[in-house]
């Protein structure tokens, strides 16, 4: 395992008990405002934070707009990206470069 991808799960288990949650942990969704500032704090567009981040721009659009939430797989990476942006964002690349997703 990548030192990347293991600071990464670290991290989410950090977050996890820092909500001292027992069993699966409840995420807590960031608010479009906060989604929107942590895309513009790295710089990008919303197409290219959804590409970057391998995200649907309908649905980050939707997101940022308060008109949907993210689902808790989507609000941990969302949290995770928070945390260390560069290292997420080379994480999916690096699962992108081995073929691990549905390119469509």
């Amino acid at each position: 395992m990548s030192s990347t991808l293991t600071s990464g799960l670290r991290s989410a288990l950090e977050i996890a008990d820092k909500y001292n949650r027992k069993g699966r942990p409840r995420w807590k969704t960031p608010t479009g405002d906060q989604i929107r500032r942590m895309r513009t704090d790295i710089g990008l567009s919303q197409s290219e934070f959804a590409l970057l981040f391998g995200l649907n721009l309908t649905s980050l659009r939707k997101w940022e707009q308060d008109r949907a939430e993210p689902e808790q797989v989507t609000a941990m990476l969302l949290h995770m990206i928070k945390e260390d942006a560069s290292s997420m964002a080379e994480r999916v690349g690096a699962l992108r470069s081995r073929k691990a997703y549905v390119d469509g």
